[in-house]
């Protein structure tokens, strides 16, 4: 028998918000609140896909309401045939109509946060990288409501500021993009001219302006299961919690202990023929929340960290296998610099020493453009192994359709009474002369002893 117990205290939070603010706004997909009634209609909207950035008027239109405590966004799109129906899941991507919002807390242009929702009343959501890739393996607390018309659908959105990482001013000004997929005419309209495969697309969003109180915010997740093995006649109880707390809305430190990781969805199986590694994605709500800063890449794969061969089978070690036992994040933003430093450890396994993690990471913003540093070091009693990685890149946009991307990367491998050293760089670069025309390129180096 197996019970386990999952509480959470941000459901609290959000509860307490709906009725904090339901003079305002009730989120129920009708939009006939008093709210609505004075907040601002935009109906101009862009054909993006296809890229004919035509200009049209209310394939759908928006109002937005904020508030210190978080976000309000309607939406209403008009329909010209019935809806398709499909059987759909939560976090995966649509292909009937839908809604998504794109928000850049930071205004640094480089990242966003997504939120999706369709007329059917599922959802996604996660986080869009500079890399043009769309990571939904981040997830939040957010609420939404839909309800479907006879010549329309709509949705009301909430999404409180705790839901999102960035960092907190006086006056703080984030970026905003709308898009709604149209099955009807199979094209993607936008409340800006730029789609995600445009260089300058970040770049484009809508600004708004809004004053945030400096909150702060505690999520627990403890639980505890019982087991009872009737064959062998043994019983067996474990516990553990995950926490999340945000001090101020510019800091956020995570903690896990002897985590229990069986709800997180099993990685697909492949076959790999090739001499590349497979790199599957991270899973595990501990290690998706908050963890944009620590992500570096680089050109055929090369990842500075890879969070998913923390716990578990060792690729250097044949025979270890460890579990993670306990892990603590922090993360801090001010208005121009970055600070996190992650930190895991893992259990001994069949009397082996468990490896530890250290990674430390700073990011300097001026602009879109970005300066970062990153000092990892693992540590392997098992087979007396200690690997120390020194990395820096630097982001140049060196205008609104072109950038450049320069890193470097060394590897100190001390193994017994020998140390093995290397290091790396890449130079990437794109640029979009035309709204038809995008141009990439790489150049790398990797030496035969680099290992990260």
């Amino acid at each position: 028998m197996n019970k386990s117990f999952n509480a959470s205290l941000q459901l609290l939070y959000l509860f307490a918000s709906s009725i904090a603010f339901a003079t305002e706004v009730v989120v129920d997909g009708s939009l006939n609140d008093s709210g609505w009634q004075s907040a601002k209609r935009n109906t101009v909207n862009y054909q993006v896909v296809p890229q004919t950035l035509t200009k049209v008027e209310s394939n759908f239109s928006y109002q937005i309401i904020t508030t210190d405590h978080g976000i309000y966004i309607a939406v209403v799109a008009t329909t010209k045939q019935p809806l398709r129906v499909r059987t759909q899941e939560n976090d995966s991507l649509f292909t009937n109509d839908h809604i998504q919002l794109m928000i850049d807390m930071n205004n640094t242009e480089q990242t966003s946060y997504v939120f999706s929702v369709n007329h059917q009343g599922y959802y996604y959501d996660g986080i869009y990288k500079q890399n043009k890739e769309l990571d939904l393996d981040w997830g939040n607390q957010w609420n939404f409501k839909t309800k479907v018309f006879t010549d329309s659908w709509s949705t009301e959105i909430y999404i409180p500021w705790t839901a999102m990482s960035f960092a907190i001013q006086e006056q703080n000004e984030f970026g905003l993009s709308i898009t709604r997929y149209d099955e009807s005419t199979n094209a993607t309209y936008s409340s800006i001219p730029a789609n995600a495969s445009m260089n300058s697309f970040l770049t484009n969003f809508n600004k708004q302006k809004v004053e945030i109180n400096n909150q702060s915010s505690l999520d627990v997740f403890p639980y505890i299961s019982a087991n009872r093995d009737i064959a062998n006649n043994k019983n067996s109880t474990d516990i553990g919690a995950e926490l999340f707390w945000k001090p101020t809305k510019s800091q956020q430190l995570s903690a896990t202990i002897n985590p229990d990781f069986g709800q997180v969805e099993s990685d697909e199986l492949v076959v790999n023929f090739s001499a590349i590694e497979s790199f599957f994605s991270e899973k595990r709500p501990f290690f998706n929340d908050n963890q944009s800063l620590f992500e570096v890449s680089g050109p055929e794969s090369l990842r500075v960290v890879h969070t998913p061969r923390i716990g578990g089978e060792s690729y250097y070690d044949e025979d270890y296998s460890g579990e993670l036992d306990s892990a603590i994040k922090y993360t801090i933003s001010s208005e121009q610099l970055d600070f996190g430093l992650l930190s895991a450890f893992e259990s001994a396994d069949s009397g082996k020493s468990g490896r530890d993690f250290w990674l430390l990471r700073g990011q300097y913003r001026l602009g879109a453009n970005k300066f970062g540093a990153s000092l990892n070091r693992v540590n392997t009693p098992s087979i007396e192994r200690n690997a120390i990685i020194i990395e820096s890149d630097f982001n140049y946009a060196y205008s609104d359709s072109a950038e450049l991307n320069f890193g470097i990367i060394r590897s100190d491998i001390e193994q017994g009474p020998e140390t093995t050293s290397d290091f790396g760089w890449w130079l990437t670069g794109s640029t979009e002369p035309s709204e038809q025309h995008n141009h990439e390129f790489s150049l790398f180096y990797y030496g035969c002893h680099l290992s990260v």
